[in-house]
């Protein structure tokens, strides 16, 4: 006979097993049921895993490991609105994917300029000069 929800979910309120023995799916029940260790250890499990998944979408160590931190975030306010069609990590994984292509969008609009310039022979920087092309503050009329 089927396990109903009402057990599963008094179980997940009550978790308080060793969580690193515990099934992805115990964890995540108990953490949309606000367990917060239940939480921490899917989020341990799975962070490494994802970072380098990030990494390869990125090409930076630190801007991975922000996207991954961001995605924990997203996902733990956004718990409820896990369905448990697929795994916790798929979830989590989509999630941080999903952040990643976001923050390489957001670069793409901003067109950096360097307002530096290396000089040839010496490696050095010197200042661009930017023409100011409002009128004198000695010829204004008061």
């Amino acid at each position: 006979m089927p396990m109903t929800t009402e057990p599963r979910a008094s179980l997940a309120t009550e978790f308080e097993g060793d969580v690193r023995k515990a099934t992805d799916d115990l964890l995540t029940l108990a953490a949309r049921s606000g367990n917060g260790p239940a939480f921490v250890e899917l989020s341990r499990r799975h962070s490494k895993k994802i970072q380098l998944h990030v990494y390869q979408i990125l090409g930076n160590w630190e801007d991975a490991e922000d996207v991954v931190q961001e995605s924990l975030l997203k996902a733990f306010k956004h718990l409820d609105q896990f369905r448990g069609t697929c795994s916790f990590s798929s979830w989590l994984t989509r999630i941080a994917i999903n952040s990643a292509l976001m923050l390489l969008r957001r670069r793409r609009v901003r067109l950096e300029t360097s307002y530096d310039r290396t000089a040839d022979s010496t490696e050095t920087s010197e200042p661009w000069e930017f023409p100011d092309h409002a009128p004198s503050p000695s010829l204004r009329q008061p």
